[in-house]
């Protein structure tokens, strides 16, 4: 069986599992190609950052779109591991180092195991 195992921001997985939601969008502060060719229905694992840096959850991947960041937070909401749209887009920025301004990014649509 393949799997794949995302390296996991540490407040957005702790955000998100006192939730108990049943999906989650696992996002990358950039968007990319990045799993295209991942089947739906993949195992998939969330792995935390330092100090952490263990398995600490997962779910199935679902599918990967890129759409620009207000969108993202309209579909999800607090599933991308925010409590605001203002914290959601710091975050984002804090990643990737950039201004204010429009921002298109990838993300993973992760349902629940």
């Amino acid at each position: 069986m393949k799997l794949w195992a995302g390296v996991t921001d540490n407040d957005w997985y702790t955000f998100l599992s006192a939730r108990g939601l049943d999906e989650v969008n696992f996002w990358r502060p950039s968007p990319g190609p990045y799993f295209t060719s991942l089947p739906a229905g993949t195992p998939f694992l969330f792995k935390l950052k330092a100090p952490y840096n263990h398995i600490a959850g997962g779910g199935f991947f679902a599918q990967y779109s890129t759409l620009p960041l207000e969108m993202v937070w309209d579909a999800f909401g607090e599933k991308n591991g925010a409590a605001t749209f203002r914290e959601f887009d710091q975050k984002i920025r804090m990643y990737r180092r950039l201004p204010k301004g429009p921002l298109e990014m990838g993300l993973r649509r992760i349902s629940r195991f």
